[in-house]
């Protein structure tokens, strides 16, 4: 008979096969015969499943996905949490610089008022205006 292991030419009886297939060189590396394309020795290929190791995979990248989007979205949840707080603290700081301007505004109209009209900037006789610089 000729050997089955791919590649190998020998022919030998039908009893001493077996031994033969234990010991041929050609039968050390094969493909996977289920179409995967691996190579592999005997041992190996007695424990090959590819469609087994192929789920194994898949199922380890679904984890790995599930895992990833978890973090993405605990992330996503803070972040929301953050811009929260910040847009409450803009409103916050607007509501007190609207009621600072407001508060400035009725000072300096009220210091308009208790000014006399003619005599806003006018310069006592005899004395020159001070010549204060602005801070």
């Amino acid at each position: 008979m000729a050997c089955p292991n791919e590649g190998c030419t020998s022919r030998v009886p039908r009893g001493a096969l077996a031994e033969h297939r234990q010991h041929c060189q050609q039968g050390f590396q094969q493909r996977c015969p289920l179409g995967c394309g691996a190579t592999l020795d005997p041992v190996k290929r007695t424990r090959h499943n590819c469609y087994r190791e192929l789920h194994n995979a898949w199922s380890a990248r679904q984890e790995r996905s599930r895992t990833l989007l978890l973090c993405l979205l605990r992330r996503v949840r803070w972040l929301h949490r953050a811009t929260s707080v910040v847009r409450r603290e803009l409103a916050q700081l607007s509501n007190f610089l609207e009621e600072d301007t407001a508060l400035l505004e009725g000072t300096s109209q009220e210091e308009a008022k208790v000014a006399p009209e003619g005599n806003a900037g006018a310069e006592v006789v005899g004395e020159p205006r001070a010549n204060i610089p602005c801070k």
